[in-house]
């Protein structure tokens, strides 16, 4: 009886240690290809899903066409509407400054980085520019939503708290966009 257990416990061995050595494989490859199946900060940033986490292939040309077609439309409109060319090539980097955050950490960087870069909050600052009639808020949107664009046609997205180079466009830097 001993000899039988024994023998069918060497039968399963090799499949375990096959099993043991697959399931290890496979999250040494999640570990090195992590940035294929999600962002770092996503919330299904894991090889159990099975999209990508931001955007690849196509998807990425789409969204940075979308990008180059907000820029021109913001900046067609900002000069159609009677925007001062001086106040647009003053601010069109001024979006930019939103990078000091990052000495202050990762998070309030991403936060204060996303927040001058969102079409949200400059939609809204033009909307409240055109209701009042206050012309300098609709300019200062439209020339901050065609910085955003233009930053985005680029690939530098909106970022996650992991760090600067991580966005929603996907990794910047020499392993990524």
């Amino acid at each position: 009886m001993a000899a039988l257990v024994h023998e069918q416990t060497a039968s399963r061995a090799p499949l375990q240690q096959s099993a043991r050595r697959a399931e290890r494989l496979d999250a040494l490859a999640w570990e090195k290809d992590k940035h294929f199946h999600g962002s770092p900060m996503s919330n299904n940033a894991g090889p159990e899903h099975g999209d990508h986490g931001y955007p690849t292939g196509m998807m990425v040309w789409l969204l940075r066409a979308e990008a180059l077609a907000i820029l021109a439309a913001s900046t067609a409109l900002f000069f159609l509407l009677g925007g001062d060319l001086l106040i647009f090539a003053v601010l069109f980097f001024a979006p930019d400054l939103g990078f000091l955050g990052y000495g202050a950490g990762r998070k309030v960087g991403a936060v204060l980085y996303n927040t001058v870069h969102s079409y949200a909050l400059h939609s809204v600052l033009a909307v409240a520019g055109v209701l009042s009639g206050h012309e300098i808020l609709w300019q200062v949107a439209l020339i901050f939503v065609a910085h955003a664009a233009f930053d985005r046609s680029l690939g530098y997205g909106l970022k996650y708290a992991a760090g600067f180079r991580y966005t929603h466009l996907g990794t910047i830097g020499a392993s990524g966009n």
